[in-house]
């Protein structure tokens, strides 16, 4: 669901990944499933990302972040909302990008303050599109 799902937009070597979850999948459960593959659990991130798992193959380095969000709820429709918006158009996939490149090089070493400084980029090209 994340960049690395956009074909020709820059990213970073880390994929992120949204799992839909069947209505009657319990928080134990997903938890004790992904954590035995290897994720680590970082907690629910409510509609900021659902469930968020990280996986590490050394420490420091993350290969994938992954989200486990109900599936078809508001969380999994923006996901998919916003990859499909940014693979049909390229003008929204260019600023994005840009967006992307600055924000980078301003938060260096921040992950938290560069993801946050995306999201209202991401609502407001979503709900543009919902119009």
């Amino acid at each position: 669901m994340g960049s690395t799902a956009v074909p020709g937009l820059v990213s970073k070597p880390i994929l992120d990944v949204a799992v839909g979850l069947a209505p009657k999948a319990t928080e134990e459960a997903v938890v004790a499933s992904l954590e035995s593959a290897g994720y680590e659990f970082r907690g629910d991130k409510g509609d900021d990302g659902g469930l968020l798992f990280i996986l590490t193959d050394a420490p420091n380095h993350r290969l994938a972040h992954l989200h486990a969000v109900r599936y078809s709820d508001n969380r999994w429709q923006r996901y998919v909302a916003f990859r499909d918006l940014l693979r049909a158009q390229p003008n929204v996939r260019r600023a994005y990008a840009e967006l992307k490149r600055s924000l980078a090089a301003r938060h260096r070493l921040d992950r938290g303050s560069y993801t946050d400084a995306k999201a209202a980029f991401i609502e407001q090209a979503v709900k543009d599109q919902e119009q």
